[in-house]
């Protein structure tokens, strides 16, 4: 008991000195020194609150002893992802500089261009880092540079491989420009130009103007239509599987002819109702191959749906046309086709 306690209650001092004083003589029973009364914790002596006591006050009487374990959950789950993240870091560094280096270059689809010139022209090399190499950038320099590329695929293949895929573009037509000819591919991209003479087994295309006559540019003309108007008879070819046709001129939209093994001259008219007159014209060559065989020279004219065509030989004597059954469809004759004719009908083209 310190000199504070005694100054301040003398009385109760004297008491406890007297009592412990009987108890020493032994005229009173001794007392036990840590009285519980009423199972309830000893008193502190020093009067300053506990740490619970502190919690009890501030929370107003409930627990709030710190979550051990939760706080412990916590702190194992941090570890894990500080775990999982260092292990990331650790392999993309280790595949962008150790690993997933290129030992192998495979280019499939290329018959026109020499592998080694095409790596070189795209700095790639064996010990490049797969992941280092911009893929797409690849792809576009050597679309550019490719002018037979229709379409350029590059992909990484692990553990060391690069896959290069070319589809290379297939030539269609030879088209008159400027005195020469310029090689078009089926996609109608220009291929080559200022040839001196026309490529074997292509389509001769004459008064198509080219609007910019650059290799690996877009086929355009300075009539719009014309190039639409090609398509379309390509695509009706194509389909009907009309062969023998070996030029096309289109000098005048609205006066489109073609030319059958050199030695027929079809004249259409305009491009409305394209499907249907290419149609009844084949029609009509097979009926002459068959009565006059592939010795026939001449002209055959479409006039309208109605009159149909006729047929002048080379001597200037119309022939009469065999009494056939054409492959296309009279009742479509005459019939506006949206995707041919609307845009001839509009500037002023008939039939």
């Amino acid at each position: 008991m310190n000199d504070d306690v005694k100054n301040s209650s003398p009385r109760r001092v004297s008491e406890e000195r007297i009592l412990r004083a009987a108890e020493n003589r032994g005229d009173i029973p001794p007392r036990p020194r840590n009285p519980r009364p009423n199972g309830k914790p000893p008193q502190n002596p020093t009067g300053r609150k506990t740490n619970a006591q502190r919690r009890n006050v501030k929370s107003g009487g409930r627990n709030t002893r710190p979550p051990v374990r939760r706080k412990r959950k916590r702190n194992m789950t941090l570890y894990y992802v500080m775990v999982v993240v260092f292990v990331l870091l650790a392999v993309i560094i280790l595949s962008r500089t150790l690993f997933f280096n290129v030992e192998t270059f495979k280019v499939s689809g290329v018959t026109k261009y020499d592998q080694e010139q095409m790596l070189a022209a795209v700095a790639l090399k064996k010990g490049d880092n797969l992941f280092k190499i911009d893929v797409k950038e690849v792809e576009k320099t050597l679309s550019n540079l490719m002018v037979y590329a229709d379409e350029v695929k590059v992909r990484r293949k692990l553990p060391s491989t690069l896959l290069i895929t070319v589809v290379e573009a297939v030539p269609k037509y030879n088209l008159e420009h400027n005195g020469g000819f310029c090689i078009i591919s089926e996609s109608g991209k220009i291929l080559e130009t200022g040839l001196s003479a026309p490529q074997d087994g292509l389509l001769n295309v004459t008064g198509f103007e080219i609007k910019n006559a650059v290799a690996n540019a877009k086929l355009e003309s300075s009539d719009s239509l014309k190039a639409r108007i090609l398509n379309d008879i390509n695509e009706n070819l194509v389909s009907m599987k009309f062969d023998g046709i070996d030029k096309v001129d289109l000098t005048d939209r609205t006066d489109i002819k073609l030319f059958y093994n050199d030695r027929i001259e079809i004249q259409l008219g305009s491009s409305y109702d394209i499907s249907y007159k290419l149609s009844y014209t084949k029609a009509v060559l097979e009926s002459i191959e068959k009565t006059y065989g592939d010795t026939y020279e001449g002209k055959l004219i479409y006039h309208s749906a109605s009159s149909v065509m006729s047929a002048i030989a080379s001597d200037g004597v119309e022939t009469s046309l065999p009494n056939e059954n054409n492959n296309g469809d009279n009742s479509e004759a005459g019939t506006l086709d949206e995707n041919s004719g609307e845009n001839d009908i509009a500037n002023g083209d008939s039939e």
